[in-house]
C-alpha cells in the first residue's frame, strides 16, 4: 500500500492515499501451474510499515532516515489519530516529540491504545526535552526514548517495531468475489484490529454472476477496505470443480503466505463451486494448523458451526466492505438488513451481551483463532 509522508500530509490526504484503488489491468505478481498460463493474479499487497509522527516541527532526519528504511511516516495532528486509524488499521509505531508532551497528548495517546491496545510508541527527545515532559510521558507508559542526532536512532526505531506482537497471517478463499466477505469480513477485521496480516484468495472473477471488470474492482476495493492483500483466480465461474489446477494452485498461494489460520467455504452448501473448493482447499491445506468454514447464503442445514466468534465491533466495518459490491446489490442477501439479522441470530450462540457474531465449522484447531 503507497502511502504519502511529509509535513503535507494531513488526515484527507492519508485517507486518499490508503483508499486508493491499485491499477488492475495487470497482474502485481501470478501464479501459475504451467509457465504459460498464469492462474492467479496478485491484485494488492499487505500494509506496509507505517509510523505516526506527532511534532509540530520534526526534524528533517527523522522522514530521510525512516523512508530510507521503507517505513512510510505519516505526520499527522493528534486529534485525529484515532479517526485515520480506523481507516490505516494497525500502524508499526507512533513516534511523539517529546518538546510537545504534556497532558493533551497524553489523553491523545490513551484514545490511540483503546484502538490499538499494542501500539508501539517512542518519544523523540533531544538535550533540550524538559523534564516534566519526559515525567508525562513516563507516566502516559512511554519507555522508548530516541534522539533523531544519534547514530543508533534509526535500529532504536526498527527495533520497537520489530519488538511488536508477532502478527499472525490469516488466508480466506472463497469461490467468487464477495463469498469470502460474506462468510467472514467481520472476522477478518477483528484480525486486522489484532494487528495480523490478511490475505483474501477468490478463485473467479465471477463473470455468470456480472461483468469481470466490474467485479474485479469491486474486489479490489474490499480488499482493500480490509487491508488484505488479494489474490484472484480466473478459474471458469461454475466449473470450478472441472478443472485439475484447483487445489495446486491454492498449495501454490498457501505456500506463499504460509497462514496460520484458513476460512473457507462448507461443504453444506448448495453451489457446487463452493463445494469444490471446499475440498481443494482442505487437501491444500493439510499442514495449516487452523482450518475453519464460513457460512454462504447458499448453506444448506447441513451446515453445523460449532464456534462462533463475536463481532460487535467490526459489524459497521462488514457493512461497509460489502457496499462495495455495487454490482451486486440486487441480491437480496447483500440487504444490510439480512446481513445484520444473520449475524444476530448466530449471537444467540454466546453468553449475553453479545450482539453479533458469525459462525464457523472447525476442520482443525489447534489454537484459538
Amino acid at each position: 500500500m503507497a502511502l504519502g509522508s511529509g509535513d503535507r500530509l494531513g488526515e484527507q490526504q492519508g485517507r486518499a492515499a490508503v483508499q486508493n484503488t491499485p491499477r488492475i489491468d495487470r497482474p502485481v505478481s501470478s501464479f501459475s501451474v504451467a509457465p504459460q498460463r498464469a492462474r492467479v493474479e496478485q491484485l494488492t499487497h499487505w500494509p506496509q510499515h507505517v509510523a505516526v509522527l506527532w511534532s509540530k516541527s520534526p526534524p528533517t532526519a527523522v522522514f530521510e532516515q525512516l523512508r530510507g528504511a521503507q517505513v512510510d511516516v505519516l505526520r499527522i495532528p493528534p486529534a485525529e489519530t484515532v479517526e485515520l486509524l480506523s481507516h490505516l488499521g494497525p500502524v508499526s509505531l507512533l513516534l511523539v516529540d517529546g518538546n510537545d508532551f504534556g497532558a493533551e497528548l497524553a489523553d491523545s495517546l490513551a484514545a490511540v491504545r483503546a484502538l490499538q491496545s499494542d501500539v508501539r510508541t517512542a518519544l523523540l527527545v533531544s538535550p533540550d526535552t524538559s523534564r516534566e515532559a519526559l515525567f508525562t510521558a513516563m507516566q502516559a507508559g512511554v519507555t522508548q526514548l530516541v534522539d533523531p542526532k544519534r547514530a543508533d536512532f534509526l535500529p532504536a526505531v526498527l527495533g520497537a517495531m520489530l519488538s511488536s506482537r508477532p502478527r499472525n497471517r490469516v488466508l480466506a478463499i472463497g469461490a467468487h468475489p464477495d463469498d469470502v466477505e460474506l462468510g467472514c469480513a467481520g472476522t477478518l477485521l477483528a484480525h486486522r484490529n489484532r494487528g495480523d496480516l490478511i490475505t483474501v484468495l477468490t478463485l473467479s472473477a465471477g463473470q455468470v454472476g456480472g461483468a469481470v471488470r466490474a467485479r474485479r474492482r469491486e474486489a479490489v476495493n474490499a480488499s482493500i477496505a480490509m487491508h488484505a492483500q488479494l489474490f484472484l483466480g480466473d478459474f471458469p465461474d461454475t466449473q470450478l470443480g472441472q478443472d485439475p489446477d484447483l487445489i495446486r494452485v491454492i498449495e501454490q498461494v498457501v505456500a506463499t503466505v504460509d497462514p496460520d489460520t484458513v476460512y473457507v467455504h462448507s461443504s453444506a452448501d448448495t453451489h457446487q463451486d463452493h463445494r469444490a473448493v471446499h475440498e481443494a482447499a482442505v487437501s491444500a491445506t493439510r499442514r495449516v494448523p487452523n482450518v475453519l468454514c464460513f457460512q454462504s447464503p447458499s448453506a444448506t442445514n447441513a451446515f453445523q458451526p460449532s464456534n462462533f466468534l463475536r463481532v460487535d465491533d467490526q459489524m459497521d466495518g462488514k457493512v461497509e466492505v460489502l457496499s462495495h459490491f455495487a454490482s451486486q446489490a440486487s441480491r437480496p442477501y447483500l440487504e444490510e438488513e439480512l446481513i445484520r439479522s444473520v449475524a444476530r441470530y448466530w449471537a444467540r450462540q454466546l453468553p449475553s451481551p453479545v450482539r453479533y457474531a458469525e459462525p464457523f465449522e472447525v476442520i482443525r484447531s489447534a489454537s484459538a483463532p
